[in-house]
């Protein structure tokens, strides 16, 4: 009798394991962290696109795969990304390369050279097409152990002032926030400087006269407020940009499920899909905004845009004498002839 207890009683006890969910036994989610340097935004950045990919990830794999973002550099600042995702610190990452100029010796180009591009569709074809068509570019990603799911673009950039800069000769003698290499001499150019400050900083470098102007996209400056303390918006249309790669460790990549990676990429496609008019629709919108808020907006002259072009060194030949430099030289020309060809059809 008690012999036929026991075997109930484990019969029982086995039938509860097969039928009731087991806590200790349940699958535990993959976490993916996302380090951001740019603060959550609830519209007109990047940052919808990218919580976008992941609210979908989550819900396409029933909560499998969960990504956290941390915003505002929580996980390390600029500089500090490249080196955090490429030995697997942090599992994903959005950067521009133009940030890291020595590390993407041929994809710094359309992030950073001005008055290549003029229009966003030209800057989104650029971003979808050439990884595909120069492998020189998968393989300097390749390189720093990252696996790029898709790049965001940048409507073309303004100057935002504490003056207006409405002449190539107002720039004389200014101060301006930039970044990479090229940029800063581009105002040289000019007479100007450029000053290498990163995005969270530039508020304040113009609120405390550090500077006397940044360069924004319409949407960007209007979002930053960087209209209170500088009023004039002046239309220089710099040009678009390739902007931030959204990347994983390559090793984490290679790791996932090939159902994760076909949902994140997937996922990535439609976010892709969805800037592509957006940039140029909050720009639209914004210079609304700015109008409102007083700002002044200075049309620009094509002549006085001209004198700046022609007053540059001719950036393109001196990035792809660089890349030679590095072994780089036919990758550097064939990303040159294949953006150029983009840039003349769009």
């Amino acid at each position: 009798m008690l012999k036929s207890n026991i075997f109930k009683g484990l019969l029982l006890i086995i039938m509860v394991l097969c039928l009731v969910p087991n806590m200790a036994f349940a699958k535990k989610p993959i976490v993916l962290r996302w380090a951001q340097y740019t603060p959550a935004k609830p519209d007109q950045t990047g940052g919808v696109f990218d919580q976008f990919i992941a609210d979908e990830v989550e819900k396409r794999t029933n909560g499998d795969v969960k990504i956290e973002i941390y915003w505002s550099g929580a996980m390390g600042k600029p500089k500090e990304l490249l080196g955090l995702i490429s030995d697997g610190t942090i599992d994903m990452t959005s950067i521009p390369a133009g940030f890291y100029n020595a590390s993407f010796p041929l994809w710094l180009a359309p992030n950073s050279i001005p008055f290549v591009m003029e229009n966003t569709e030209e800057a989104w074809r650029s971003a979808t097409m050439l990884p595909e068509l120069v492998p020189g570019i998968q393989i300097e990603m390749k390189k720093l152990n990252l696996k790029c799911l898709y790049h965001q673009v940048l409507s073309p950039y303004q100057i935002f002032a504490r003056e207006p800069i409405k002449t190539f000769e107002d720039l004389k003698g200014k101060k301006f926030c930039t970044w990479g290499d090229y940029l800063p001499r581009a105002f040289k150019a000019a007479g100007a400087l450029g000053v290498s400050i990163f995005p969270a900083e530039r508020y304040e470098a113009l609120q405390r006269g550090v500077v006397d102007g940044v360069i924004w996209p319409l949407c960007l400056g209007q979002l930053t407020r960087s209209h209170e303390v500088a009023p004039n918006v002046c239309l220089w249309n710099l040009g678009p940009i390739v902007g931030k790669g959204i990347y994983v460790n390559l090793d984490v990549w290679n790791k996932l499920p090939s159902d994760v990676q076909k949902i994140m990429l997937d996922v990535s496609a439609e976010a892709n899909e969805m800037q592509r008019k957006q940039w140029d629709q909050w720009d639209d919108e914004s210079r609304k905004i700015l109008e409102a808020d007083g700002a002044f907006i200075h049309e620009i002259p094509a002549s006085e845009r001209q004198k700046w072009i022609d007053a540059q060194p001719d950036f393109v030949s001196e990035w792809i004498k660089n890349a030679e430099k590095k072994g780089l030289g036919k990758e550097a020309r064939e990303l040159k002839e294949k953006w150029f060809e983009i840039v003349a059809k769009y």
